[in-house]
C-alpha cells in the first residue's frame, strides 16, 4: 500500500493512530452486514514482527474492525 508516487507512510505512524483511537469507546448499534473482506499484514516492529488485522465491508468500504497482534497463527484469525 502506497501512495501515487509509491511512497509508503510510516508504520510508526500507523501504530500511533492505533494507540491514540484504541483508547476511544463509540457505541455503535448492531446492523445487518453482506460479505466482509478480512486481510492480514505482518510487519517488524522494534525487531518483532507484529500482524495487523482488518475487515472490510465489501459494499460501502467501512473498517468495522481493526487488530494488532504479536503472533499469526490461525487461532488469531478465527478470534479476529
Amino acid at each position: 500500500m502506497g501512495d501515487r508516487y509509491g511512497r509508503k507512510p510510516p508504520h510508526s505512524s500507523a501504530l500511533d493512530w492505533a494507540r491514540a483511537l484504541g483508547s476511544v469507546r463509540w457505541t455503535i448499534p448492531p446492523r445487518g452486514r453482506r460479505p466482509i473482506a478480512v486481510d492480514e499484514a505482518a510487519e517488524k516492529v522494534n525487531g518483532r514482527e507484529v500482524c495487523a488485522w482488518a475487515a472490510m465491508d465489501v459494499d460501502t468500504r467501512e473498517l468495522p474492525a481493526i487488530e494488532a497482534t504479536w503472533s499469526r497463527s490461525s487461532m488469531d484469525a478465527l478470534l479476529f
